[in-house]
This record gives structure tokens, sequence and C-alpha cells, in this order.
């Protein structure tokens, strides 16, 4: 099989950059990368014959001479969110999303179906969902968010590394982990695929069943679940690991947020919310926009319209702002999957 043909075409070359940086890291030598950021070269380039398996370009720049082109498939880049809201526009996606979601939405819609003897490099993320705030939705968020990954065809796997766990009233059916299970998978150099089916259950998506007890009990630390993930990385079991964290900041935790490969925050509207987010970013560096994702958790409905808001003290933006849910008996891991700022943030990953 040959190579795998995409063209990114946009006059902005500080923009294309990043982009070529992500298809080349996640395609590697299965890539032929062609970049157009020139109009003397795009003319050439356009009087000439070509075959192209994607093209990503700029709406704007797109114009009737493309279709004597040989093209599979065509991605616009738009600067208009609305753009994007129909069926029609199903191949457009907003420029100045992240470069991560403008790779994920290429790939999900054509590599999958079509380039599937291509081997993508897609390790397993790691993904933990933390904030300072107490009951600020980390755990919904966190299955919603498993869900949402599960309805895009990932593999995905839920643990909460709470002290206490009690995400399992979510679930149809659940049991907890024995004794004996939680004692072998958290053992440094056990071999954890000979009792991981018995350490898991699966409604959508696999969680890690909650231990009955405290972790304390059984002295179990973030490293233990730093080494259970490496073990689970090595076996390529999972796409994403989304890992539910408890609201204290430890140095533990610190060691586990240096870790993973996406943070996702939550913060409040309330004053409270902001003072305690506010002072918790005063202890981290978060201004790897790549890595740290913050969303605003619980929005009422005067704030419905905002779409990303700038924290004037610490210049972080708000990716996402998820509208409270009008009745919290009606949650199932089915619908929090449907939730479109769950689909969202997914996105981002």
């Amino acid at each position: 099989m040959g190579k795998l043909t995409i063209a990114l075409i946009d006059m902005d070359e500080s923009y294309i950059m990043p982009l070529e940086i992500k298809f080349l890291q996640g395609l590697g030598d299965n890539l032929d990368l062609i970049e157009i950021t020139n109009v003397e070269f795009l003319e050439t380039f356009l009087n000439m014959p070509q075959n192209i398996d994607i093209l990503i370009i700029d709406e704007k720049i797109y114009s009737n001479s493309f279709e004597r082109l040989n093209i599979g498939k065509v991605f616009f880049l738009t600067e208009e969110r609305n753009n994007i809201s129909n069926n029609l526009s199903k191949n457009k996606i907003f420029k100045y999303t992240s470069v991560t979601e403008i790779y994920n939405q290429v790939i999900d819609n054509e590599l999958e179906d079509n380039w599937s003897w291509i081997k993508e490099r897609r390790d397993t993320k790691v993904v933990m969902v933390y904030s300072p705030i107490g009951g600020c939705g980390k755990t919904v968020l966190s299955l919603g968010l498993c869900s949402s990954l599960a309805k895009m065809n990932k593999r995905v796997l839920y643990i909460d590394t709470g002290t206490v766990q009690s995400f399992f009233g979510f679930f149809k059916e659940y049991q907890f982990l024995s004794s004996n299970i939680v004692k072998h998978i958290f053992a440094k150099n056990e071999d954890i695929q000979q009792n991981w089916n018995n350490a898991i259950g699966t409604e959508e998506f696999d969680y890690l069943l909650p231990i009955k007890q405290s972790i304390a009990t059984y002295n179990i630390k973030m490293e233990q679940y730093k080494n259970m993930i490496e073990k689970l990385k090595e076996e390529s079991l999972y796409d994403y690991i989304i890992l539910d964290t408890s609201t204290e900041f430890t140095t533990e935790k610190t060691g586990l947020m240096g870790y993973c490969d996406k943070i996702i925050l939550i913060t409040g509207q309330d004053s409270i919310s902001q003072n305690k987010m506010n002072s918790f970013l005063e202890n981290i560096d978060y201004t790897d926009n790549e890595r740290f994702i913050f969303v605003s958790n619980i929005v009422y409905s005067m704030f419905k319209n905002i779409e990303t808001q700038v924290d004037l003290d610490k210049k972080f933006i708000i990716s996402e702002y998820i509208q409270e849910w009008d009745d919290t008996h009606t949650m199932t891991i089915n619908s929090l999957g449907d939730n479109v700022s769950y689909n969202n943030i997914a996105k981002l990953l």
C-alpha cells in the first residue's frame, strides 16, 4: 500500500505549522504531507495533475480550480462556528479549535473507514479530571467523557482514584473488587492481564470495579495507580484512560498530574469556586494549553450563551460551559454520552 497524501493549505504559515507537526506525529512514515502557504506556489500546484487523499483548506481559499484535481475528501477550515452546526456542513471544522480536535475530526471521519491498513501511532492517552472544588461534578463529567468517547468507537477505561468510591450508583449492575484481585492488580511485578477481566465491569465502556473499603485500607498510593496504568499502556488495551481524582491536592497528586497526557480542571461561576481555583493554580504550571483544559460546571441559564471567558487574574480560558441538568434522576451512562458539552470536551482530547 502507498502512503496517505494529505494537503494542508492556508496562507498563514504560523497557523499551519502546529497542524503539520500533529499529523506527522500521528501518522509518521505512512504520511506524504503537502504544505502550501504561498499564493504563487498554490497557482503552480493547481496547474499540475495532483492526487490527494485528504485536503484540509481554509474555506476562503477554496475555488472551482480544485475540482479538476483528484481529491478524495475535503475538510474546510471555517472561522464561523455557526457554519458547522448542520449536516450539510459535516466536513467543516472550526479553524480556531485545538490542533488535536482538528486532527481527531479528520482521522475519525476518514482514516478509520478508508485507510484502516495504516497503523496510526495512537498510544493510550491518560486523562486526569480534577478540581480543588468539592461537589463540582468531577465524577459525572468523567463518566460522561467516557461515554462520549465510547460513542466515538474509542476503547475507554474509567478509574476512580478517590479514597472512598461511590461512582457505581450510575451503573445498572455492579460488584466490588475482591481483596485478592486488589492485591494482584496493584502488585508491581505481576502480569496484569491474568486478573484484568475479573477487575473490570463493562457498560458502554470498561471501568475498574470500585473498592468497597477505603483505598487506605489496602495502603494504595497514586504511584500504584500509575504502575497499573503503565502495564495497561504496554498491552495497548485502551485508547483512553480517564482518571477521576479526588479534591485533595498532595505531592502524589502533583506527580500523577505530571504523568497524564491531558488534565481537565473544573471550576465554577461563584466566587468561592473561583477563589479555590485561583489558589490551586498558584501551585502548578498550567500554561500548556494543549495539556490543560478548563471547563465550568455547573452554569445556570444566565450564562448559557457565553462560549469562552478569560479569568483576568489567572489568564486561563474556559473551553466549555456545562449546563445544569434539569433532572438528575434521568441521568444514565447512555444519556451522559449524548450530552453536547461532554462531546465537545471529548473532541479536545
